[in-house]
């Protein structure tokens, strides 16, 4: 069920420390203007230790050197520069917040600012779409790598996601059922016992294939 909340000012920047706070692997904030409050650098200093690796996305030259110089002193910190930036997005592994409201001091204090929740949980579909805006947005950014990475790591690469995607685009009927599918699955790829039920009929639709064993699927059906 699709619960997605729509929030004002003061809630965005309360969510934005939600955020933060409830964060255990990544934690990524697009935003063309960057100035942030003593406030959430508090809240960053105490939280950066305990997670993986912490993405801004802004616009180009749009970054004061002191607020740069602060950001480097974090060795899990990566800059990524995009020209022409305009969104704001604010994400961590489980939550991701859409709004108007710039990462920037002046914006959650004085300005009206709209934004709406994802919950990944709720609508796995929406947040995954976020993720794969925010790729395309740095496509072109030298810290491009390091970020697909570290997104690869929230998506979804399922066998039922894929069973649902074969079969929303194939015209042949074995694909469509199920049992069929994974037998076909079996012949591309190795699938681990643990990765199937018990009577080994089919795959979990929970199985977790990965990346590159979802693509070499994806491939070779479609």
């Amino acid at each position: 069920m699709k619960t997605n909340n729509i929030i004002g000012t003061i809630e965005i920047s309360h969510e934005i420390e939600n955020l933060i706070q409830d964060s255990f692997r990544t934690l990524i904030f697009v935003s063309p203007y960057l100035k942030i409050t003593e406030r959430i650098k508090s809240k960053l200093s105490i939280h950066l230790p305990k997670i993986d690796n912490c993405f801004f996305i802004y616009r180009k030259s749009e970054l004061r050197n002191s607020e740069r110089l602060w950001l480097e002193s974090f060795s899990n910190i990566h800059l990524i520069e995009v020209k022409n930036l305009h969104s704001k997005v604010y994400l961590n592994d489980n939550k991701c917040i859409l709004t108007s409201m710039n990462f920037y001091e002046y914006s959650q204090i004085n300005n009206f600012e709209i934004g709406i929740i994802i919950d990944r949980k709720n609508d796995k579909e929406s947040f995954e779409g976020v993720i794969e805006q925010i790729l395309l947005m740095t496509k072109l950014s030298s810290n491009n790598i390091a970020l697909q990475k570290e997104l690869d790591k929230l998506s979804d690469f399922s066998a039922g996601k894929l069973f649902l995607e074969i079969r929303r685009i194939t015209s042949e009927n074995r694909l469509k059922d199920y049992e069929n599918f994974c037998n076909e699955v079996r012949k591309i790829i190795n699938i681990e016992i643990n990765e199937l039920y018990e009577d080994g009929s089919a795959i979990l639709r929970r199985a977790d294939l990965g990346q590159e064993r979802y693509l070499k699927v994806f491939n070779t059906l479609k």
